[in-house]
């Protein structure tokens, strides 16, 4: 996770307004990370820290076009963070498999 920490956000409630003009807010889900951490009132870290200044996070905000380009420094982190990992895994193996086994598998590296 490339960003800021997270809020820390981790139940979702449905609102149901009632007929004297107030609601009720009903717990219906809880978000846990996949080994099955809580992350309420903690958020989750990230991997790779980016502040965003008050301005530039206003400036996606009032602009969304922005986002994911050049003007947002946490997309253009993440690029640069992923970027290495992404082409370490596109590379095709040296020699063909057979039934449907890796090279390593084989033997062949």
């Amino acid at each position: 996770m490339v960003g800021t920490t997270t809020y820390g956000k981790a139940l979702v409630q449905s609102l149901y307004g009632l007929t004297d003009g107030s609601g009720l807010a009903v717990t219906i889900a809880h978000y846990y990370t996949p080994d099955g951490t809580d992350i309420s009132q903690r958020g989750i870290t990230p991997d790779v820290n980016v502040p965003i200044s008050s301005r530039d996070l206003q400036t996606l905000t009032n602009d969304p076009r922005l986002l994911a380009t050049t003007s947002d420094a946490q997309w253009l982190q993440a690029v640069t963070a992923l970027e290495p990992v992404i082409i370490a895994h596109q590379h095709p193996p040296n020699t063909p498999s057979q039934l449907g086994r890796s090279p390593e598998e084989e033997g062949l590296n």
